[in-house]
């Protein structure tokens, strides 16, 4: 062992491992910001003490940018498993270490710790955290990114009882989610809009929001 640690064999069979886990949380993140897939999170769990080595090394080692990327994949399986605290002070360690240029990894970094914030009723500071995420993503032209931080500013407004700017939010992220295309989230985006609109007595407009969000759903096998 000693001339395998000599030899930087063990250090790099270690960010070897850790590169892994930061592949599989991408690859999770990419489907569970869709939908729920317990499956995913499930596999998450067995590995959840190894993300959790590979983020303390990380952070030893200074490595910023290793940090967001895992921090931002993981914010979603930190909400689903309501690892809510834990996610939070992994995310602002990796927004305070991570390279402060506005990038695609930083704004998902933000979002992730807004959405943690917000579930907290933290407010000020999830909207805080998703401004900034949204300033980036439109910036970089990121819109189906955008949408996803417009809807959770929406929300944010709503449980503020500030309605006319969870409409106004709701309904920008919908739109750009139809020029999209992207019918799942599309599907959500009329959820979210619907309960807004519900919320504000318009019941026969929630109702065909809702109606619609259906059908997609029912169509794409959700």
């Amino acid at each position: 062992m000693r001339r395998l640690e000599a030899s930087g064999e063990v250090t790099a069979a270690t960010w070897a491992r850790a590169n892994d886990l930061l592949a599989l949380c991408e690859l999770a993140h990419e489907q569970l910001v869709v939908r729920v897939r317990v499956d995913l999170l499930d596999q998450l769990d067995t590995v959840h003490d190894d993300i959790l080595a590979a983020l303390s090394r990380a952070r030893a080692a200074g490595e910023g940018t290793f940090l967001l990327r895992m921090t931002g994949a993981l914010a979603e399986y930190w909400r689903a498993r309501s690892r809510l605290s834990e996610g939070r002070v992994w995310l602002d360690t990796a927004i305070r270490m991570g390279p402060p240029q506005p990038t695609p990894e930083r704004a998902r970094a933000l979002h992730g710790a807004g959405v943690l914030a917000n579930w907290q009723s933290d407010f000020a500071r999830a909207k805080a955290r998703l401004s900034e995420a949204l300033e980036i993503r439109l910036a970089l032209g990121l819109r189906a990114e955008a949408a996803s931080t417009l809807n959770q500013i929406g929300l944010i407004a709503l449980d503020q009882g500030e309605l006319d700017e969870a409409e106004a939010r709701c309904s920008e992220g919908l739109a750009i989610r139809r020029q999209i295309g992207d019918e799942a989230l599309v599907a959500a985006s009329l959820n979210t809009l619907g309960g807004v609109v519900q919320f504000r007595g318009r019941t026969d407009e929630a109702r065909a929001m809702f109606e619609e969000s259906v059908a997609i759903r029912q169509r794409i096998g959700d």
